[in-house]
């Protein structure tokens, strides 16, 4: 990385796992969390290429780290990625290495991720207090997650959270589960059937348009009734001057009365003017 080429001849240094490392002589320092991941990619690269074998020592950034060192950098890095912080600055500090081994007794193929972010803050508040990484990771019944059964080891925390590093490198985000296989063979990905889904949210329901209410018809006015034609009032006909026949009622008889008797006198005055001229013919 330095100078662009290879080297001709690197030294090889030996060390047996498990036996004390010193503690690093490195101060306290802020690193980035992109240069974490992707030291602890290769972390997980180098387990699967050599069929199980952690390295002791990895350079991150500039600096040489050895195990306890990065998995401490491990547990911060798990806690940051599930809560969506990519850009706090992880504390790379000196931490010292278990004191002797443990027996993993953990008898489950995978681990969620409730369980393993639960297992980083465990372990990362116990290094903050001691200084040095625990031998054993913890036990899980009662443990207010899943109820697995058996402990973790120091060793198969570091395998558990590189490999889920490297998913995340891989694919952006942290696997729901992961699996807890220390055989090193190549897990990149939790198995397919122990994926937990996504829950698809059910989509709110289609609300039903309000009915537009059809406006009462327009009444039509009533048509105009047509009013009864009064029948027009006979005329009563004027009597006959020999007509005696006429209307029963009040003003009709007097009339017929007057009628009758007008042409009764006026017959009268005839009779008698013709009688005065046949008189004064005899006398002549």
């Amino acid at each position: 990385k330095a100078t662009g080429v290879l080297p001709e001849e690197v030294s090889v240094e030996f060390v047996k796992e498990g036996a004390a490392t010193p503690t690093p002589s490195y101060p306290t320092e802020p690193v980035a969390l992109e240069t974490v991941v992707d030291a602890l990619d290769g972390v997980y690269a180098a387990y699967t290429a050599t069929g199980g074998t952690l390295p002791d020592v990895i350079t991150v950034g500039d600096k040489s780290v050895d195990m306890a060192s990065y998995f401490r950098l491990a547990c911060q890095a798990i806690i940051n990625l599930d809560k969506g912080d990519t850009t706090s600055e992880l504390q790379l500090v000196a931490c010292n290495a278990p004191d002797g081994t443990s027996n993993d007794t953990f008898d489950s193929e995978i681990m969620s991720r409730a369980a393993y972010v639960n297992v980083a803050e465990r372990q990362l508040n116990y290094m903050n207090n001691n200084n040095q990484t625990p031998a054993k990771v913890c036990s899980f019944p009662g443990g207010g997650i899943e109820d697995y059964n058996g402990q973790f080891t120091y060793r198969n925390a570091i395998v558990v959270f590189t490999r889920a590093i490297a998913y995340y490198k891989a694919n952006g985000v942290l696997p729901e589960v992961v699996s807890a296989d220390d055989s090193g063979a190549a897990v990149t990905e939790p198995p397919a059937a122990t994926q937990t889904p996504e829950v698809t949210q059910t989509p709110e329901a289609t609300q039903t348009p309000e009915v537009t209410q059809t406006p009462e018809a327009t009444q039509t006015p009533e048509a105009t009734q047509t009013p009864e034609l009064t029948p027009p009032v006979e005329a009563t006909p004027t009597p006959d001057s020999g007509d005696i026949e006429g209307p029963k009622d009040g003003s009709n008889v007097v009339t017929s009365v007057l009628v009758v008797g007008v042409t009764m006198m006026m017959a009268a005055a005839a009779i008698f003017v013709t009688a005065a001229k046949e008189g004064k013919r005899s006398k002549r």
